[in-house]
């Protein structure tokens, strides 16, 4: 009888052992193809979302802004006398304004690659000679036609840069969803012009854009207060760059046909888009404090998953599900914890790639 029972015990516990030998390799299997289809199809999406989250939980340090954006908002064009585009002694007008409040430099994130009237011109150009330290928007356009293929330059007049004014390039790459998150690497842009980096970006690893927050986060004044007198104190202005441009999500950027306004990674969470003057005033502030985030390059995120998810799926093998779950959780929030660490001192590490596959290993060794 005594071996009887030993042999039915044996053969249970090799019944028991050959089942879990085929969940493991069930569980391994599922546990790959999960992997796979994360990095193949949804590494892109996790790591902007991820991205997004950090900008919310820790925007970057707004102290000592030294940036102001005048907007050109719906209230600044009821009061002007005339409708858009204006006279271009209006900008003339501007330029010495803001030279009495003290500003440092002046950038016009409005193209002005057309001549007008030319008393207009010629008062704008003697403006831009006397205050000095002005730059004013150029870009680069696809133009397609019977005897010319391939990329333009939208340059200022050469009145205007003849006078002193500088030329930046106002494009920003943008990712699917339309946020603006990587640094331009080319150079000669507009906010680099303003910043004082005369070079590109050095070539590595991708430098993101560290945003502070939402829209109007970056001091915003609408341009109508400058023609108000004491619409402005001294202290907002004195020493500071200006930037002037389009704070409306109604008016249609005469250049280049679009509303200017973009989504942030802020939009994802306040449904907001910020006006493309104020990711100029950021892109200012990040080259000035050198605050970009460097992403870690793709080799490194994807080893990042492969250890985490190992080290995830062996006490799934190991031990009962109600139990194996505390060390994935573990292994995820040191994850976590560690991307949070990293994002304060300048680099941006994707830790949220792993948390879909251990969910999928989980589920899996549940079944």
């Amino acid at each position: 009888m005594a071996v009887s029972t030993s042999k039915k015990e044996a053969l249970n516990t090799q019944f028991k052992s050959t089942r879990w030998s085929k969940n493991s390799q069930f569980l391994c299997g599922a546990t790959l193809i999960a992997t796979c289809l994360t990095w193949l199809l949804f590494q892109s999406t996790i790591s902007r979302f991820t991205y997004d989250l950090l900008i919310l939980v820790s925007p970057a340090d707004g102290a000592e802004n030294s940036v102001v954006i005048l907007k050109i908002d719906e209230a600044t064009l009821e009061a002007m006398p005339e409708p858009w585009p204006w006279p271009r002694q209006y900008y003339g007008e501007m330029l010495y304004l803001l030279d009495e409040l003290g500003a440092s430099q002046i950038g016009f994130d409005i193209q002005f690659i057309d001549p007008r009237d030319s008393e207009g011109d010629d008062y704008f150009a003697q403006a831009i000679s006397y205050v000095g330290n002005i730059v004013l928007a150029s870009d680069m356009v696809e133009r397609n036609t019977e005897f010319f293929s391939g990329m333009m330059a939208l340059e200022p007049l050469s009145l205007f840069t003849d006078a002193g004014a500088k030329a930046g390039l106002v494009g920003v790459d943008r990712d699917v969803d339309g946020v603006i998150r990587t640094a331009p690497m080319y150079e000669k842009t507009f906010s680099s012009v303003l910043a004082g980096h005369t070079k590109p970006l050095e070539s590595g690893m991708k430098r993101l854009i560290r945003y502070q927050g939402g829209a109007e986060t970056i001091d915003t004044i609408s341009l109508m207060q400058l023609f108000i007198e004491n619409g402005i104190k001294q202290e907002q202005i004195a020493g500071k760059t200006v930037l002037v441009g389009w704070g409306t999500k109604g008016v249609v950027d005469s250049a280049g046909g679009q509303v200017d306004q973009f989504p942030s990674p802020w939009t994802r969470w306040d449904g907001l888009t910020m006006p493309g003057v104020e990711v100029h005033a950021t892109l200012i502030d990040n080259y000035k404090k050198n605050s970009w985030l460097y992403q870690f390059p793709a080799w490194l995120e994807l080893l990042s998953i492969l250890i985490t998810v190992s080290t995830s799926v062996i006490p799934m093998i190991k031990f009962r599900p109600i139990w194996s779950f505390a060390m994935p959780l573990v292994f995820v929030s040191l994850s976590l914890g560690c991307s949070l660490l990293l994002w304060q001192i300048g680099y941006f590490f994707n830790a949220l790639l792993a948390a879909p596959i251990v969910l999928v290993a989980y589920i899996t060794a549940s079944l």
